[in-house]
């Protein structure tokens, strides 16, 4: 039976009286099965120092309790969604707030209700003070310019508390009619943090009508027409846990052969919840050989595969449509999509495993595969011979999966197209090429509507964007884009092959420079080289095709040939607006090649090139990787 704790439950709990109470430093009330606090309960506790709740059923905290002197608080694994009650709390160094439904913005705010806040969650590496102030940044020339073009003249003096809160309201409703940038998954943090710099715009509008805004640190702003990222030195990734390898499936081998060291595994994707977009399931689709497996990473189990004699997949993709059941009620759906060497897109229904649909869509090898992120059923397919192609690939009707599918667009590109990816705001699409260059068109929601023509003619480049080489580059091999990833609706990571590090760069500022060149009339057939925001530490290989992978809160993972997964939490950069003027290092790196079965260790001692090792390596799936997977983000990770 769940417990509310009063003073009198308390009393008898701790066997204390009410004096003694309020001399103690600790409590521990943890797995004591209580859903309420009463707040004279905790009001008593003025020396309290140490405070820990986890394990019960609180779904809230007292919001009206201060306690000035508590410095550690442990509220884990409760059902806590607001942590505003941290404003009351404002020395706590220490916090725990794992295991309760917060969205990833509430770590957020919760940095900013506590100054003096050390370890939340038990990591020690927090940049949220830094990413709070580079949002005051942003936000408040904007707030500034929209209150004096809209509601200055509205702020007289002597204003009574009812119509100041009036004011602020209204002033509030038309910043977030604006839509200020902000990344998605801080939605919330960016909302309280409009909420509370629109208090201090109009309480020192009142004060000082037309002054300068003053913030906490005594900080100055004034209303600016264009904002810029400043370069930091010393910049440190916040850390990441060390992911272990948990099971090692070989699962791709040709005919099962324990023989078949030379399978590859060239692409996996984790299935989304078709219910929530920005959530995956733990199941993961993997392809490589004649073979496209369906793995439950929880259990480590082959839940199915799809065999497709005489094909070599390279690429796959899900995308979730709605279907109409037999029953006749409508169901959200997932679907595979995948080809390989023989240029042939396969539609594959997964739940049963049926290839519904194939056709050749290039001459040549299929690389990878977008899937429009406001249009599931366009999907573009980049190829070897230069082209992505787009297909609207139409909605199954069951029972006999008829479907219809047409071309849309032929899309030239720069060189061999290796990876694909959509900047989800804007609706354009990149290709990573050789020669050091993505190719950019724009496809809008609108253009697949209005401007559409069967891919008849092939469609130039809207623009080319040139990634900086090293020093020493000789060949077109030398220079392949085999890494690229969205680690936000704005920063790309990309990676050129033999460089040894990793880019993070704009798309928006780099779009920004494409349409200052066309105002001036500079033309729009050059490329636009990228200003890098941070340049990652990688491993020093010659390999070529070890691609990259990022998830919706700023993790960064790479693998190489020796068997390290390469970890980067970019939460400063892409949250917090922050660029580096120094290479830097990588969160976490992890090895994960100690599972190798003894066999296979005697035959790798045979070996000399290391190529031979990445191809053994790559028959296998490391099952590790399920933590990128869009889960709901708690913590840094």
């Amino acid at each position: 039976m769940a417990l509310t704790v009063t003073l009198d439950v308390l009393l008898k709990k701790t066997d204390l009286t009410i004096a003694k109470l309020r001399a103690i430093n600790t409590l521990s009330l943890k797995n004591e099965n209580i859903a309420e606090i009463a707040p004279e309960a905790l009001q008593e506790l003025s020396s309290l120092r140490e405070l820990d709740l986890s394990g019960n059923q609180l779904a809230a905290f007292p919001a009206e309790v201060h306690l000035d002197n508590l410095r550690t608080l442990n509220i884990g694994d409760n059902n806590i969604t607001d942590v505003t009650f941290l404003r009351n709390l404002p020395n706590i160094v220490e916090l725990v707030l794992a295991g309760n439904p917060l969205e990833f913005s509430d770590r957020y705010i919760a940095a900013s209700l506590l100054p003096k806040l050390r370890t939340l969650d038990n990591s020690e590496n927090l940049q949220f003070d830094e990413i709070g102030r580079r949002y005051d940044s942003m936000l408040l020339p904007e707030l500034q310019a929209i209150w004096e073009r809209e509601f200055s003249a509205s702020c007289k003096a002597g204003m009574t508390a009812m119509q100041l809160a009036a004011l602020t309201a209204a002033f509030v409703d038309a910043i977030d009619a604006e839509k200020l940038y902000g990344h998605r998954l801080l939605g919330k943090f960016k909302k309280y943090k409009i909420e509370t710099l629109a208090k201090t715009v109009v309480a020192n509008a009142q004060n000082d009508r037309g002054a300068k805004v003053r913030v906490a640190g005594g900080q100055q702003f004034r209303r600016r027409a264009a904002k810029r990222r400043k370069i930091y030195e010393n910049i440190t990734l916040p850390a990441v846990p060390l992911y272990e390898a948990q099971r090692l499936l070989r699962c791709h081998s040709k005919s099962d052969s324990a023989t078949d060291h030379r399978s590859q595994v060239w692409r996996c994707a984790f299935e989304p919840n078709p219910d929530e977009p920005d959530v995956t399931f733990s199941t993961v689709a993997t392809c490589g050989g004649s073979t496209i497996c369906i793995v439950d990473c929880e259990s480590a189990t082959v839940m199915k595969r799809f065999v497709q004699p005489n094909e070599e997949f390279y690429s796959l993709a899900w995308t979730t449509v709605t279907l109409e059941m037999r029953s006749g009620r409508w169901c959200n759906t997932n679907l595979l999509i995948a080809g390989g060497k023989r240029g042939i897109v396969y539609l594959i229904e997964p739940d049963n495993l049926v290839c519904y649909g194939k056709w050749t869509t290039a001459k040549l090898a299929i690389s990878s595969f977008a899937v429009h992120p406001d249009s599931p059923t366009v999907v573009c397919c980049g190829s070897a011979d230069h082209v992505v192609t787009v297909w609207d690939i139409g909605v199954p009707r069951l029972p006999d999966y008829e479907h219809q599918r047409r071309k849309l667009y032929a899309l030239k590109a720069s060189d061999e197209v290796i990876h694909l990816a959509f900047v989800p705001d804007t609706g354009h699409l990149l290709a990573a090429c050789e020669r050091g260059i993505c190719s950019v068109w724009r496809i809008s929601a609108l253009d697949l509507k209005a401007d559409v023509d069967g891919g008849q003619t092939q469609r130039s480049s809207d623009f080319e964007i040139h990634l900086p080489l090293s020093e020493g580059v000789q060949t077109d091999d030398d220079c392949l884009v085999d890494g690229l990833a969205m680690l936000s609706d704005d920063i790309v990571a990309s990676k050129i092959c033999k460089q040894g590090f990793i880019y993070l760069w704009s798309f928006r500022d780099t779009l920004a420079r494409h349409r200052d060149w066309l105002t001036e009339g500079l033309g729009g057939s050059e490329a636009i080289e990228i200003t890098p925001l941070a340049k990652l530490e990688w491993s020093q290989n010659d390999e070529v095709y070890i691609s990259l992978t990022a998830s919706d809160c700023g993790l960064l993972a790479c693998g190489d040939d020796q068997g390290r997964l390469w970890l980067y939490n970019t939460t400063p950069i892409t949250l917090g607006g922050l660029r580096s003027s120094e290479m830097l290092s990588p969160s976490a790196v992890s090895f994960l090649s100690f599972m190798l079965p003894q066999s296979l260790n005697r035959l790798l001692q045979m070996l000399t090139r290391v190529s031979s090792y990445v191809h053994i390596m790559s028959s296998y799936l490391f099952v590790t990787m399920s933590f990128i997977r869009n889960t709901p983000c708690h913590g840094q990770t």
